[in-house]
C-alpha cells in the first residue's frame, strides 16, 4: 500500500484548493437546505460536484501524474480527465449558487449594493458575460486551448517547468468548463442551444478533437522531443508506440463521453417534444405552437 502511495504527488497547493472548494460548496448546500432554497438542487447534484473534485484529485495527485512525466499516453489520460470528465461532473453539481451562498450574507449584500450603484460596471459585466456565454466563444476557447497547448514547443515547455505545467492544467480545466457550459444547465446560467443543436455542438467538438487523436495514432516520427530524450527501461514501449497509444486512448475515451452525451441530449429533446405534444393548446397559442415545431 505504501509503495503505491509513494508514487502519488500530493502537492499541498492542489490539495488545499480542492479542500477549499469542497468546504465552500458544502457550506453553500447546507445554507440552501436551511433556507429552503434547494428546489432544484438534488442529492445527485452534490454527488456529481464531489465526484468532479475526486476526478481532479486523481488526475493531479495520483500515480497518473507521475506516469504522465514518463509516458505520453498517461499524460493524455490526465488531459482527458481535466477537460472532459471533471468539468462535466462539476457543472452537473450546479456549483454557482451553492458557492455564492457560501459567502457570508453581509459580504453578498455589500457586493450587490455596490454593483447596483455602478451602472457602467453592470453593463461591462453583462457584455463580457454575453460574449463568454456564446456557443461560438465557448467552442473556440476549447479548440484553441486543446491545439495550442499540444504544440511541441509549448507542450515540452510545460513538462520542463512546474509553473507553466500548472497553468496548462488550469487552462484545460477552464476550457472544459466553457465547452460543457453550452450543454449542461448550471443555474443561473443555461445553455443557449436547443437540445438538437447541443447534440450537433458535441459532435463537432468530438470531430475537431479527433484530428489531434489521429495525428498521434498515425504518427511516423517523434512529436515531442521531451519523451524522446527520456531513458527507457529495456522492454518498455518505444516513443512511437507511446504516441500511438496516446492517440487511441484519447479517441476512445473522448468518443465514448461525447456519444453518451449526444444520446442524452437527443433523449431530452424527444422527451420535451412529447411533453409539448401532450400539453393542451389554447386557441390563441395554436399558431405559435405550430411554428415552434
Amino acid at each position: 500500500m505504501w509503495s503505491v502511495l509513494a508514487d502519488w504527488t500530493l502537492e499541498p497547493t492542489v490539495i488545499a484548493g480542492l479542500v477549499i472548494a469542497a468546504l465552500l460548496y458544502g457550506r453553500g448546500v447546507i445554507y440552501s437546505y436551511q433556507h429552503g432554497q434547494t428546489t432544484r438542487l438534488h442529492w445527485w447534484h452534490v454527488l456529481s460536484f464531489y465526484g468532479g473534485l475526486l476526478v481532479l484529485f486523481i488526475a493531479l495527485e495520483s500515480a497518473l501524474d507521475d506516469a504522465a512525466e514518463q509516458f505520453l499516453w498517461a499524460h493524455m489520460i490526465q488531459h482527458e480527465l481535466l477537460m472532459m470528465a471533471a468539468p462535466l461532473l462539476l457543472l452537473l453539481g450546479m456549483p454557482t449558487l451553492p458557492l455564492w451562498r457560501a459567502v457570508p450574507l453581509s459580504a453578498r449584500r455589500a457586493s450587490l449594493q455596490w454593483l447596483m450603484r455602478k451602472r457602467s460596471t453592470r453593463r461591462a459585466i453583462h457584455v463580457i458575460g454575453r460574449f463568454f456565454s456564446a456557443p461560438a466563444t465557448c467552442f473556440g476557447i476549447f479548440i484553441v486551448v486543446v491545439y495550442v497547448w499540444h504544440l511541441p514547443v509549448l507542450y515540452d515547455a510545460a513538462l520542463g517547468n512546474d509553473t507553466i505545467h500548472a497553468f496548462q492544467h488550469l487552462c484545460f480545466l477552464w476550457a472544459g468548463l466553457f465547452f460543457w457550459s453550452q450543454v449542461l444547465p448550471w443555474r443561473p446560467g443555461t445553455p443557449r442551444l436547443s437540445y438538437p443543436r447541443r447534440a450537433a455542438y458535441l459532435v463537432l467538438g468530438g470531430l475537431a478533437s479527433n484530428i489531434l487523436d489521429t495525428i498521434f495514432m498515425f504518427s511516423t516520427g517523434v512529436i515531442y522531443p521531451y519523451y524522446a530524450a527520456l531513458p527507457r527501461a529495456p522492454g518498455s514501449i518505444t516513443v512511437l508506440e507511446d504516441q500511438h497509444m496516446a492517440g487511441a486512448l484519447m479517441s476512445v475515451t473522448g468518443t465514448l463521453v461525447i456519444t453518451v452525451m449526444v444520446i442524452v441530449m437527443l433523449g431530452l429533446w424527444l422527451q420535451a417534444s412529447e411533453r409539448l405534444d401532450e400539453a393542451p393548446v389554447r386557441p390563441g397559442q395554436a399558431r405559435l405552437t405550430s411554428e415552434a415545431q
